[in-house]
């Protein structure tokens, strides 16, 4: 009886040490796209606890292939910094290397069924930054080559690649959608009708006769939904048009009460100051007009 919380214990420790790595992990992937400076804490913080991960299982780190290529380019960007002009400052760039550390960690917190939610942490914060690029280019005039859309970043360079980034992600997802769609609706599917199908199965409801039944209530459950949906969104719609028409049927209104109120032979809304000066003049050259003056 006194074994089972002993043994218990270290379970709960491992479990939430992991929980807290991946944790930090997803948090570093989503500032990432909002500060840097943030994201390199988040990421100081992530790689830490995978070291302490590593040091507590006994095991290796591993890598995907792509990586040694990467790992020869830092061994020779090092070496080169030993023979560079001045090394002391070549070694404080080098610092960028640190980043290749990103694969490994990546490679062994997201290969446990985890990558499905860091991509969608990625994708949803991704379209955040882009919705604040958006609003500063149309509603805050950032407009110019001096003044560029730069979302929460400091730079519209760094903004733009790693939109970019997100970008090339929905690209590749939405190309593979034939395999990834169907997955993933199996799944989402699967979850939220797995405790009606177990339901079924204990009151000696056979499969199939049970599949089929759950299937039919998910169907008519969408059609009901929609239906409550359908009536107000029509209703909604035909009512959008209708203050735009009232504003264009007001203006011509004002333009023409203004222009009526304008004495005539003076310039208007509709009369060019040109055109005013040159019948000034024909009125001055005319022999009665004159006579008259």
């Amino acid at each position: 009886m006194t074994t089972v919380p002993l043994s218990a214990a270290p379970s709960v420790q491992n479990g939430r040490l992991e929980r807290v790595t991946f944790g930090t992990f997803a948090a570093f992937v989503a500032a990432l796209q909002l500060s840097i400076a943030a994201a390199n804490i988040l990421l100081g913080l992530t790689a830490v606890a995978w070291i302490a991960l590593l040091v507590r299982d006994r095991r290796r780190p591993s890598a995907p292939a792509f990586f040694l290529p990467l790992a020869i380019f830092a061994a020779c960007t090092l070496v080169s910094s030993i023979f560079s002009l001045d090394p002391r400052a070549s070694f404080i760039d080098d610092r960028q290397l640190l980043l290749l550390a990103i694969v490994p960690i990546a490679y062994n917190l997201a290969s446990r069924g985890r990558a499905t939610t860091l991509t969608m942490v990625l994708i949803s914060v991704g379209a955040a930054s882009a919705a604040v690029g958006i609003v500063q280019y149309a509603l805050l005039h950032y407009d110019s080559l001096a003044l560029r859309p730069h979302g929460t970043l400091g730079h519209y360079m760094t903004y733009a690649g790693t939109l970019m980034l997100i970008i090339c992600i929905v690209a590749v997802l939405y190309a593979a959608k034939a395999f990834f769609l169907p997955v993933m609706m199996a799944f989402v599917v699967g979850t939220m009708l797995a405790p009606a199908a177990r339901y079924l199965e204990q009151h000696r409801i056979p499969r199939a006769v049970s599949a089929v039944l759950i299937v039919a209530a998910a169907c008519a459950l969408v059609v009901f939904m929609i239906g409550l949906i359908a009536t107000p969104v029509i209703e909604w719609s035909a009512r959008l048009p209708e203050p735009g028409s009232r504003f264009t049927n007001r203006t011509p209104l004002r333009a023409r009460s203004s222009t009526a109120r304008m004495p005539l032979g003076f310039p208007g809304p509709t009369t060019r100051p040109s055109s005013h000066l040159a019948n000034v003049t024909t009125r001055i050259s005319s022999p009665g007009n004159c006579s008259r003056t």
